[in-house]
């Protein structure tokens, strides 16, 4: 397939709604990121173009749709397009990274910087007015913004595509009624294609290390199957599934080659920070009903220990799902993965109703949502296996960087950067110690004795086992069991059919092993135990227990990270931060004059009976002409003339406008201290004409609310 980017320009002002409301004071809003900046949904954009092949057939083009954009529940289909953004949206990206926690890169302040809000009403047919309880808003994308998506297509659909995008020429709601023109473009992406390839083979290795960044969500669909349910996990199958889609292009043979070679093993990929791959807290730990800085570890916890929490008032809670660096040797952090939840909707079959219209007539029209993975996220795992297949799989993994995984990967979902950040040789760590604590590190699958699934404890307890040290004898009134239950699934896309539902052991299970003698156990590599091991299932760690362990420990992260001591940011470093000042000084000016206006020296000057007439003149002047000096001219030619009522109004007008000059750089040193902003980056002139306008026009509304006061007080 090839790279493409699709150019979306607005040529009206634009909503692309999904539903989701943001804001109680927006009726209808756009879509955008949590960083402020709009987009447009894949989903939205492959419909639009979808519409306009059917549009294209209906005229009599051959346009074979189904091949370009797929089919419900089958194919995929051969276009897959990401997400419309901003141009230069990677850009900007970064510049506001740089300045994260700082107030200028808001997320509002950047929204505002691309849209506004505009508000309608409903006319009553009889009476002429606007009906009661009608008003609505609507914020849309400002006219002129130009959006790129970056599509990846097989070249023989490129001329079909091209012809779809040139007669898509509306997008969004209201688009009968003036929004949402757009002037919509396929171009070649003449970027080369980065390879993933960062660090070099290492000759003998049978382990691989990967991260995955998340670029856009991904959905990792639950086991019941429900679409608005995502695990918080990347499930070791989907790696599988990549290996086996990038063999392809060595013959259908190439994975089943693979695969008999070896234990090929793919784990879960989990939570990331500080290039830690975080694990499932275990079912040991618990958290202090009101206490923030510390837990306790079960595991290390008399039932003494325990009654004197108890009388102390220290209610321990087991602590909720969540990722912690359990074994890392730091204090505890905890982590959540990040979930969103976005809104769609299938529009009827009959495209002469332009709205969801869910009744039994439209089955198929409705709203929906999807829970996701947020994108922005790390998460990282392992694959091991023989050299000769490690070998392999490292070069599959680094043909390219580029990875499409989850649910609706062919559009605005599942694009990550996948990077095999180590290749190397297991080297095991042994220890030997009587006591050692057994995590499952992934969902894990026992097969007893039986011949049947199990989920006795028993059962789980002789598979972790060693058979080495079946004969060891164990003292078994000193062990312990802190067990969680899942259920577990699957769909092979292959042969189209669901997996077994089965019960199993869940991830974070601890399993406490007490020998009567010193026995050797691995504690820096996982054992793989039961079923499935090659899709990441049961996955074991081994953790010597500690003789100086505590009951009670501290969390690493407590206090969280200080926002409030933000880096400067200089208003030369982009055209973006440029805007996004320009946009801030406004809003602050307006903020500030009015603040102004309560000054002893301004309430002096309003004071003056020929202030009014004076005030709604400046005003004019200021509508009419560039810069200061000519306001000065103005007020000259104007006020300049004997006689002692234009006189009054000189002094008046002189009056604001040597106000205005002595504080201009007290209200540049105001916005650059409240802002974190080192260089405004605006001519002194313009700053000072600017503050001229805003100033006349809240002494206006200063005048008017004296007004209002005195006549209340006079009809009293």
């Amino acid at each position: 397939m090839s790279r493409y980017i699709l150019q979306i320009k607005c040529m009206s002002d634009i909503c692309v709604s999904d539903g989701g409301v943001y804001n109680s004071s927006v009726d209808i809003d756009i879509c955008y990121d949590r960083m402020g900046f709009p987009f447009i949904p894949a989903k939205r954009i492959k419909g639009c173009l979808r519409e306009c092949a059917q549009e294209l057939n209906d005229w009599g083009e051959d346009i074979p749709e189904d091949i370009i954009f797929g089919t419900q529940g089958s194919s995929r289909g051969n276009l897959l397009i990401r997400n419309a953004y901003i141009k230069d949206y990677a850009d900007m990206q970064k510049e506001v990274q740089k300045g994260a926690g700082n107030i200028l890169v808001h997320p509002q302040n950047i929204l505002k910087n691309f849209t506004y809000l505009r508000t309608q009403t409903s006319i009553d047919q009889d009476t002429g007015v606007a009906e009661e309880n009608s008003l609505r808003t609507m914020r849309v994308v400002k006219k002129g913004v130009l959006f790129e998506a970056e599509v990846l297509l097989d070249n023989a659909y490129e001329e079909a595509v091209r012809r779809c995008c040139h007669i898509l020429k509306h997008m969004g709601v209201s688009r009968t009624r003036g929004l949402g023109e757009v002037c919509v473009t396929l171009l070649s992406d003449e970027k080369k294609k980065e390879n993933s390839r960062t660090v070099k083979w290492i000759d003998g290795a049978d382990k691989l290390e990967y991260s995955l960044y998340l670029e856009e969500p991904v959905i990792c669909k639950s086991v019941n199957g429900q679409e608005a349910r995502t695990m918080d996990y990347i499930d070791g199958a989907k790696i599988l599934g990549l290996i086996a889609q990038r063999s392809k292009a060595e013959g259908k043979q190439a994975f089943i080659n693979l695969m008999e070679k070896g234990d090929l093993i793919c784990s879960n990929a989990y939570l990331s920070k500080d290039d830690i791959r975080y694990i499932e807290v275990p079912a040991t730990l618990y958290s202090i009903k009101n206490n923030k800085k510390e837990y306790v570890d079960k595991v290390y916890t008399s039932t003494d220990q325990e009654k004197e929490y108890s009388d102390k008032g220290r209610q321990l809670n087991p602590m909720k799902h969540a990722y912690v660096n359990y074994g890392s040797g730091q204090a505890l952090c905890v982590l959540d993965v990040e979930i969103e939840e976005r809104y769609h909707h299938r529009r009827p079959s009959d495209k002469g109703i332009g709205h969801v219209k869910e009744d039994d007539r439209e089955k198929d029209s409705m709203f929906y949502q999807m829970a996701s993975i947020c994108k922005g996220q790390t998460f990282r795992g392992t694959i091991t296996g023989s050299t000769e297949q490690i070998k392999k799989v490292y070069e599959y993994l680094t043909k390219d960087s580029s990875v499409w995984i989850g649910q609706s990967k062919g559009t605005e979902y599942g694009k990550t950067q996948l990077q095999v950040t180590k290749t190397e040789k297991q080297k095991k760590e042994y220890v030997k110690q009587k006591e050692f604590i057994a995590i499952l590190q992934s969902p894990t699958i026992i097969y007893g004795n039986n011949a049947a699934y199990s989920t006795k404890v028993k059962d789980l307890r002789e598979e972790i086992l060693p058979r080495a040290l079946d004969t060891v004898k164990r003292n078994e009134e000193k062990e312990q069991n802190y067990i969680r239950f899942v259920t577990v699934g699957g769909f092979n896309v292959t042969w189209g059919y669901r997996k077994p539902m089965l019960e199993a052991f869940d991830k974070g299970s601890v399993l406490l092993f007490s020998f009567d003698e010193e026995v050797e156990l691995c504690i820096n590599e996982p054992y793989w135990v039961g079923e499935r091991c090659n899709e990441g299932y049961g996955e074991v760690m081994f953790y010597p227990l500690r003789k100086e362990g505590r009951s009670c420990n501290e969390y690493a992260n407590v206090e969280g990270k200080n926002t409030s001591d933000t880096g400067k940011i200089n208003g030369k470093d982009s055209e973006f931060l440029q805007q996004l000042i320009g946009l801030t000084f406004e809003r602050f000016l307006t903020s500030d004059c009015m603040i102004r206006t309560k000054e002893k020296e301004v309430e002096k000057i309003l004071a003056f009976a020929s202030a009014k007439p004076t005030i709604n003149n400046m005003i004019l002047m200021c509508k009419e002409m560039n810069g200061l000096d000519q306001v000065k001219n103005a007020i000259r030619e104007r006020y300049g003339k004997k006689g002692e009522n234009k006189q009054n109004k000189g002094n008046v007008a002189n009056s604001i406008v040597n106000y205005v000059e002595d504080n201009v750089q007290d209200l540049v040193e105001k916005y650059l201290k409240i802002y974190g902003v080192t260089d405004i980056n605006i001519p002194e002139e313009k700053i000072a004409f600017d503050f001229l306008a805003a100033f006349l026009l809240q002494l206006k509304y200063a005048l008017r609310a004296k007004e209002i006061v005195r006549k209340e007080e006079k009809n009293e």
